[in-house]
C-alpha cells in the first residue's frame, strides 16, 4: 500500500536532527546496509528492511530508485510467517499424545510440554510461506518532514526502529499540537496554545 494505491493512510513525522548536507552520498549505502533480505529458507517469523518503492523484490536499491529531487522515496518491507493458534494447538496435542503413548506415560512435565510446543512450532514455520507487506515513505530532505503510508501502530513502531538504525536519528510524530505550534507565529497565540496543551487534542 502507498503512493501507488487509490487510497492511502498517512502518518506524519519530522526528523529529530538536521540531515547532513551530503545526505545523498550516504543514503544509498545506509539503506542497502538495512536492505530487506529474503527469508524463504529462514525460520524467522518476521523480517524487515528497505526496498525499492517500484520493485520490492529487487536485490538492492540504487540512487535513481529512491531519489526524486529533494525527496527520498523508499519502501519498508515486512515479511511475516503466521501459524494460526488452533493449528499449533492441534499439532502440539497430537505430538504430546504420540510421545505419551510411545513412552507409556500418563502425563508430561511442563518442561517437556514446552519443548514439544517449540519443536512443533519450528516444524510448522518451515512449512509456512512468509507474507510480504510494503509501506511507502517519502521524506523531504530539505526540512526533514516525513510522510509514512500507514497508521498501523505495529508498522509505525517498526518504521521508527528501522529508520533510527539506518540514519542514526529519530522520527518524531507530528500531532495536531506540534503542527499548530509550527504554523503559529505570534507569541500570544503560542502562549494560548501551550495553555491548552498537547493532550487535549483529539
Amino acid at each position: 500500500m502507498g503512493f501507488f494505491s487509490s487510497t492511502v493512510s498517512i502518518s506524519r513525522y519530522v526528523v529529530s536532527d538536521p540531515l547532513p548536507d551530503n545526505f545523498w552520498n550516504h543514503a544509498v549505502e545506509a539503506i542497502n546496509r538495512h536492505h530487506f533480505s529474503e527469508m524463504e529458507y529462514s525460520l524467522r517469523e518476521i523480517n524487515t528492511g528497505w526496498v525499492s518503492p517500484t520493485d520490492p523484490f529487487k536485490s538492492e536499491v540504487a540512487l535513481p530508485d529512491i531519489s526524486f529531487g529533494n525527496y527520498l522515496v523508499v519502501s519498508m518491507r515486512i515479511d511475516e510467517r503466521k501459524i494460526p493458534q488452533p493449528v499449533l494447538k492441534k499439532h502440539v496435542l497430537l505430538e504430546e499424545r504420540r510421545i505419551m503413548a510411545e513412552k507409556d506415560l500418563k502425563r508430561l512435565s511442563r518442561k517437556v510440554r514446552l519443548e514439544i510446543k517449540e519443536r512443533v512450532r519450528q516444524q510448522l514455520l518451515a512449512k509456512v510461506l512468509p507474507v510480504p507487506h510494503t509501506y511507502d515513505l517519502c521524506m523531504d530532505i530539505s526540512d526533514g518532514t516525513v510522510l509514512f503510508m500507514s497508521c498501523q501502530n505495529k508498522a509505525r513502531e517498526t518504521l521508527e526502529k528501522l529508520f533510527y538504525n539506518t540514519f542514526s536519528t529519530r522520527l518524531d510524530p507530528v500531532i495536531p499540537f506540534t503542527l499548530a505550534s509550527s504554523l503559529l507565529k505570534d507569541s500570544a497565540s503560542l502562549m494560548y496554545l501551550n495553555k491548552i496543551g498537547p493532550w487535549t487534542w483529539k
